[in-house]
């Protein structure tokens, strides 16, 4: 660590060691599972007002753990129109291009860990303590005792 001219740590010394080396996997040493999936839809501004986009996640699974690549393939939109109502227009060449794009990292025989990010599913405990929330926020919509509360029974 720095320390200023006074002797002290300087503010901008980073307490934790900072990575600077990339760290690559092999992908048959390790195992290396590769696959991707269809994420979830999202809201984006259009043109002529909001669109939803769906994207296609590429995954790695190795060492228990799973890592998704930072890029993403376009999957589909799906435009609301007032006239004639919801329609999708979907990417139909995104299954193939996951597919190329796995192919290709596979080519390689390494991942480089930069380019990806480590997913941590939430536990069982947070997963509850979430639900719990949702549940008293509707609860206070509706004037109903909190979850939790010593009036709810």
């Amino acid at each position: 660590m720095k320390r200023g001219r006074d002797g002290n740590l300087s503010p901008l010394t980073p307490l934790t060691p900072q990575i600077t080396m990339t760290q690559k996997v092999n992908i048959a040493a390790a195992q290396v599972s590769l696959s991707y999936f269809q994420g979830d839809l999202y809201q984006v501004h259009g043109e002529d007002g909001p669109l939803y986009c769906a994207e296609t996640i590429i995954t790695a699974k190795f060492n228990g753990g799973e890592y998704w690549l930072k890029h993403s393939i376009p999957g589909h939109f799906v435009f609301d129109d007032e006239e004639y109502g919801p329609s999708i227009s979907p990417n139909r060449h995104y299954r193939e291009d996951a597919e190329k794009l796995i192919a290709k990292i596979e080519a390689r025989g390494v991942i480089d860990l930069q380019h990806w990010i480590e997913h941590r599913a939430p536990s069982l405990q947070e997963r509850l303590a979430e639900a719990i929330h949702a549940e008293n926020e509707d609860r206070q919509l509706h004037g109903a005792p909190l979850l939790g509360s010593p009036h709810y029974a």
